[in-house]
């Protein structure tokens, strides 16, 4: 039974073994084009890919400067809120500032 599969089957050599044919290497014109179109649709993948993180990078930037300018406006207001306080402060505790100097006196 052995005997039957050996004949069967042709005895290969590793040297014998037949490399795979590269479109680069290869001179038929079906492959060459092939490849060509697989590199193009890499490149318009990767431009693509490159598009959409340089859209995402002026968005997150958009972001972190519209943020920046309402914190500075939130600020700003905090203090001429806090301002306004403390002149009302000075206003109201005028007419009292008086009678105080009187009782430590």
């Amino acid at each position: 039974m052995s005997e039957d599969l050996s004949q069967a089957v042709p005895a290969t050599s590793a040297t014998e073994a037949v490399p795979p044919v590269r479109a680069i290497d290869s001179e038929d014109p079906a492959l060459l084009k092939n490849k060509i179109e697989l590199a193009k649709a890499d490149r318009e993948k990767a431009i693509a890919e490159k598009q959409s993180y340089k859209k995402q990078v002026e968005d997150l930037t958009r972001q972190v400067a519209d943020l920046q300018s309402n914190q500075q406006q939130a600020k700003q207001s905090q203090l001429a809120e806090a301002g306004e306080f403390k002149t009302l402060w000075s206003e109201a505790s005028a007419p009292i500032h008086p009678f105080r100097m009187g009782l430590r006196n």
